[in-house]
């Protein structure tokens, strides 16, 4: 009887070391997990030596409300773990060292330790309430998404694989980075890093980088010299006096709007197509780059001492991009020291529309000027001269086809352009 007592105290404690549990505190974790892994559930635990639960290589817990993410540590062979829109304050994912994807974005998380993946690849931890991250052991992690976190600093320059990096905060972050370590990253292609405090982005190391966002921050001097394949640069809203592109040839869009930028050359920019620097304090601007005819947008308003803008063909830019300053004109070649000698020409063009008659009106014209009609195509239809002191111009372009026209004013110190629908 002894030795019966005894033989099943064994088995007992052999069975019970061989079926581990783990209770599974959150109601909603245990649902899925009673719903997707019913044969390794023990009522409210997981068995952690289930095969199924050993052998799975993914788990998907998105949008579920989960609280709690307890019993997660059982999938040790996971590569995988979707876990964002939930209500997690913590994640233990020092298990899972297989994992090479994590998402647990749009969660409540104040600390994340990804020290123990070595093997990520992919991190998204983006809308959550993280102080810190500290990916230097991640070093196979080629995307990091960590935007709109309270960071004040930010170091990958341990993740020389990284290629992707969203660090980018939202205008209602409380805390924003201030410090970013770009330093290993070479193999970095695309960098969002806006509405942050960076008072300083170093991305000299990074000359990979195809896409540079660093909007709205505190900027004073950005170079990007280094960064030759750069295509995307957006740095609006900064304090930037001077931006030289001159070395980013495969440039396409440049946003540098609301600045402080005082002279702005692309003509070595022969592939770009979209140019916003309005708000500024250019009194110079150099378009010249011989693809002015591929342009997608241009905006070159508010910068109130710019006066000549140079161009490709005054003519084109002038029926096709309206997006400049009164005072401003288009020309092939604008003279040097152009504010110095401008020259104040206002001219009153009625009615604009017109259906034949246009009256062009002077107001102190003190040089004798000339005056060209000219259409679509560049050719000059109509050349007249002006005499110093004049106030109206009468001119009938009644036997003229209907379409847009630009009547352009010569002086010897100024040109003025103004476009002209015919009706």
């Amino acid at each position: 009887m002894k030795k019966l007592l005894l033989f099943l105290g064994l088995l007992l404690i052999a069975i019970s070391s061989f079926t581990q549990k783990i209770y599974i505190p959150d109601i909603n974790f245990r649902l899925w997990l009673q719903n997707n892994y019913t044969s390794c559930m023990d009522g409210d635990s997981i068995i952690t030596n289930c095969s199924t639960v050993i052998n799975a290589t993914s788990v998907n817990v998105s949008f579920y409300s989960i609280i709690d993410l307890t019993g997660i540590e059982a999938f040790t062979s996971i590569d995988t773990l979707y876990c964002e829109n939930n209500q997690l304050t913590n994640l233990d994912v020092f298990a899972n060292t297989a994992l090479t994807t994590l998402n647990c974005n749009n969660n409540q998380l104040t600390n994340l330790d990804v020290s123990a993946n070595t093997g990520l690849t992919t991190l998204d931890c983006r809308v959550n309430a993280l102080t810190s991250l500290d990916v230097s052991t991640n070093t196979d992690l080629t995307t990091l998404k960590c935007s709109e976190n309270p960071l004040t600093s930010l170091d990958v320059s341990s993740n020389t694989a990284l290629t992707t990096l969203m660090c980018n905060n939202s205008p209602y972050t409380s805390s924003l980075l201030s410090s970013l370590n770009l330093s290993g990253a070479t193999a970095l292609t695309y960098l969002n890093c806006s509405f942050n405090s960076l008072s300083n982005l170093d991305v000299s190391a990074n000359t990979a980088l195809t896409t540079l966002h660093c909007d709205y921050n505190q900027l004073t001097n950005l170079d990007v010299s280094a960064n030759t394949s750069l295509t995307d640069l957006v740095c609006y809203y900064n304090q930037l006096t001077n931006l030289d592109v001159s070395a980013n040839t495969a440039l396409t869009t440049l946003d540098c709007d609301y600045n402080q930028i005082t002279n702005l050359d692309v003509s070595a920019n022969m592939a770009l197509t979209t140019l916003r620097c309005f708000n500024n304090q250019l009194t110079s601007l150099n378009v010249k780059n011989g693809n002015n005819t591929n342009f997608i947008y241009f905006n070159a308003t508010n910068n109130p001492n710019l006066t000549c803008i140079q161009v490709d063909n005054a003519i084109w830019s002038s029926v096709n991009w309206i997006h400049i300053d009164i005072g401003a004109y288009f020309n092939e070649n604008c003279p040097l020291g152009i504010v110095a000698v401008k020259e104040q020409l206002n001219i009153l063009m009625y009615p604009n529309p017109s259906k034949g008659i246009l009256n062009i009106e002077f107001d102190r014209l003190n040089n004798n000027a000339t005056l060209s009609i000219i259409d679509i195509s560049g050719k000059e239809i109509i050349n007249d001269k002006i005499m110093s002191g004049s106030g109206l111009k009468q001119i009938d372009m009644q036997n003229l086809a209907k379409g847009v026209y630009v009547v352009k004013v010569v002086t010897e110190k100024t040109v003025k352009v103004e476009q002209l629908l015919l009706q």
